[in-house]
């Protein structure tokens, strides 16, 4: 019965996975064709643009009065604002740093709303060139990009709150990190 002897051989296979997280920061391709992206590069550009023409309008380099004053100062803070949310935002930096981020944006964009809007209606009333109708224009659409993005923070906020309700038990990071429902979905999921 020598031939009854059967060889079994038997292979093993291991698989070795190996995961490395970056300290570096990554680019966010979905925020650049997103509602808040677009919103947050206009109200950049168009607050850029609003601080250029009334400063180039000033042809004869005489002072304007404060409410010139206010609303070159708005804008450009305006700008400075957009770019570094944008900037912070699409680089990822924002999850980098613990902060409520649903709140900020809400006050930021209610508080530089507010103000553009009060500069803007100051530059009107006492514009005589007509490069403060102009950059009152544009100004006035910085506005109204500032209010979609505060109603789309809005939204944001009480998503976050409901998630942080509906999951006992779980931190608020944890909570506040969930998916909007398929009905909400916008191209940038916050991930606050």
């Amino acid at each position: 019965m020598a031939g009854d002897d059967q060889v079994v051989k038997t292979v093993h296979t291991t698989t070795t996975t190996t995961t490395s997280s970056a300290a570096g920061l990554s680019f966010r391709k979905e925020y650049l064709t997103s509602v808040q992206g677009i919103l947050s590069f206009l109200s950049m550009i168009y607050s850029l643009m609003a601080f250029l023409v009334i400063i180039v309008g000033n042809t004869n380099r005489d002072t304007l009065g404060a409410a010139f004053a206010f609303f070159v100062s708005i804008s450009l803070i305006s700008f400075i604002y957009s770019l570094v949310n944008y900037t912070a935002t699409l680089i990822n930096m924002r999850s980098r740093v613990r902060l409520p981020w649903n709140l900020t944006d809400l006050g930021m964009y209610f508080l530089m709303g507010l103000l553009m809007l009060i500069s803007c209606s100051l530059v009107l009333s006492k514009g005589v060139r007509k490069s403060s109708g102009s950059a009152a224009t544009l100004g006035f659409m910085v506005v109204q990009f500032y209010f979609i993005l505060w109603v789309l923070a809005l939204r944001d906020y009480r998503y976050s709150r409901s998630m942080q309700q509906d999951q006992e038990g779980v931190t608020t990071a944890a909570a506040s990190a969930g998916s909007l429902p398929s009905n909400m979905d916008p191209a940038f999921e916050p991930s606050y």
